[in-house]
């Protein structure tokens, strides 16, 4: 699946890529529509039909209070660089999503049929599995959205063009999927998974040393690295959550399993574009100085509108401001880059610590997930 999945890295960028240069952007979007259109038919014509013995209803407040939190949390952080971290508005936000994460766990608990049971998060495996998960996520999602910016704008690709330097992130998920499944029975999952982070990690501290001038097969050579570090731990990462499981509530380990990496990738591209965009603004602001106040919130704003503005300048006066778009965007980049290697880092370190060395037996699964009553149950 890993393997399979990492075909739309490099199809979808490569397509993207293809449709802004020939058409408009606006077809990234249409495109979309003929081809789910195609899976839906095909996934009910196709696919054997599957129930949870056990009826439920649906969680409608759950659902609203997960998606109240967390709308509030991730426009917060895009929107603090611009507003400040001080700013009431942006302290406001952060207290309404952590008031959102208090309501939703409370109500989960007591509701009889929870969307998310709270409960299975004892699980060290599960817990493991999703945390791992979602910190991949979130560094290679907002690496992407970050380093398609750079090589667009610093190094002048155009939309196609990048896309095809992303080529390599995939060939190394296709090369890292199929050969986990024999590493996790020699090694195990905890070490395959953690070190599947730490390699994400390495790749994110190498890529916090780019310049304008790096080579590209540095680049290359990364996010290949990159792809297999992402592989050892995706794969994994799934099989813990589905293994973590009875057979009965496989719906539910695989929805985990995309909430945590949807999720994990949001929050990414949130707060690392965020800390890049308040890096940028600030080394920019010495070179804006001069520019009439529209163009020059608007070059502090953004490296695009920088770039705009600078080719329509004198030559001296646009070299200058290229020049220091440029080294602005690169200074965010490399402190994101050190960031995310952190973060990942620290994912690495959850999972070496938490996660089983070896799998639960089924009936011991069986036992551990059995409901129990309560206090208050809705």
């Amino acid at each position: 699946w890993a393997g399979v999945a990492a075909l739309g890295i490099p199809l979808g960028m490569i397509a993207g890529g293809w449709l802004i240069e020939e058409f408009s952007w606006n077809w990234i979007f249409l495109i979309n529509v003929p081809l789910v259109i195609a899976i839906a038919i095909g996934t009910q014509a196709l696919v054997p039909e599957s129930k949870d013995p056990a009826a439920h209803r649906i969680d409608i407040v759950g659902a609203a209070l997960s998606l109240a939190t967390l709308t509030a949390l991730v426009y917060t952080i895009i929107e603090a660089p611009e507003r400040g971290w001080l700013d009431v508005l942006t302290i406001g936000g952060f207290v309404a999503s952590i008031v959102g994460v208090a309501a939703f766990v409370a109500y989960e608990l007591r509701v009889h049929d929870p969307m998310l049971d709270i409960r299975f998060f004892r699980n060290p495996r599960l817990s493991a599995g999703v945390v791992g998960i979602g910190v991949a996520f979130m560094a290679m999602l907002s690496m992407m959205f970050i380093l398609t910016q750079y090589l667009q704008f610093a190094r002048e690709y155009t939309a196609l063009e990048t896309g095809v330097r992303f080529t390599p992130v995939a060939l190394g998920f296709m090369l890292g999927a199929p050969s986990s499944a024999f590493l996790v029975v020699k090694l195990g999952s905890k070490v395959l998974m953690s070190g599947g982070l730490f390699i994400v990690a390495g790749v994110m501290l190498v890529l916090a040393f780019v310049t304008v001038d790096t080579p590209y097969w540095i680049i290359g050579l990364s996010l290949l690295t990159l792809g297999l570090g992402m592989a050892f731990t995706m794969a994994t990462a799934t099989d813990a959550v589905m293994a973590a499981l009875p057979e009965e509530k496989a719906g539910v380990g695989s929805a985990l399993n995309d909430t945590f990496r949807q999720v994990g990738g949001a929050l990414g591209v949130g707060i690392f574009g965020s800390i890049l965009n308040s890096v940028y603004s600030s080394s920019i602001s010495d070179a804006v100085q001069g520019l009439p106040s529209a163009a020059a919130a608007a070059a502090q704003n953004s490296i695009g509108a920088a770039l705009q503005i600078a080719a329509g300048a004198g030559a001296e006066a646009g070299d200058a401001l290229r020049t220091a778009a440029i080294d602005a965007f690169v200074d965010g980049l490399s402190i994101v880059f050190f960031a995310t290697a952190g973060v990942s880092l620290v994912g690495a370190l959850i999972v070496a610590r938490y996660m089983p060395a070896h799998d639960v037996a089924p009936e011991q699964l069986a036992q551990a997930h059995e409901p129990q009553p309560a206090a208050g149950d809705l």
